[in-house]
């Protein structure tokens, strides 16, 4: 049976001189553990200084965890303007599967700087729980 994580954003430290190096404090702690058919929620938490994120991509040279299909792939949720993002791992990824992919995202100052990016990982269990 397919489970929801939700990894929430619980602060941000924004790289101003390197914004491809600035951090997120995730409740996952960088790195989802999950199985094939599982979905993945990004949720930004109140008062961690994100205002939103612009993209969750793979990382050039990973594995793709989430697609095919394209409409598994991570995308912002469009329902009650909604800041959360949602993805569904590949029912036919391989376990042992490791993801390393990139959040694009802005902070929530005004005026909205960024954009900025973190690196966290989603790595499919090697077995069936």
């Amino acid at each position: 049976m397919s489970q929801n994580y939700v990894i929430t954003i619980t602060a941000c430290s924004p790289n101003i001189a390197d914004p491809t190096d600035s951090g997120l404090t995730l409740s996952d702690n960088g790195q989802t553990d999950a199985d094939p058919g599982d979905q993945i929620t990004w949720k930004i938490g109140s008062k961690s200084g994100v205002g939103r994120i612009s993209a969750i991509t793979k990382d050039k040279d990973s594995i793709d965890v989430f697609g095919p299909p394209e409409s598994n792939e991570p995308k912002k949720q469009s329902t009650n303007n909604s800041a959360n993002w949602k993805g569904t791992i590949n029912s036919n990824i391989a376990r042992g599967s490791i993801e390393d992919y990139t959040i694009v995202w802005y902070t929530d100052a005004s005026p909205e700087a960024g954009p900025y990016s973190t690196d966290p990982k989603i790595k499919i269990n090697p077995e069936t729980r």
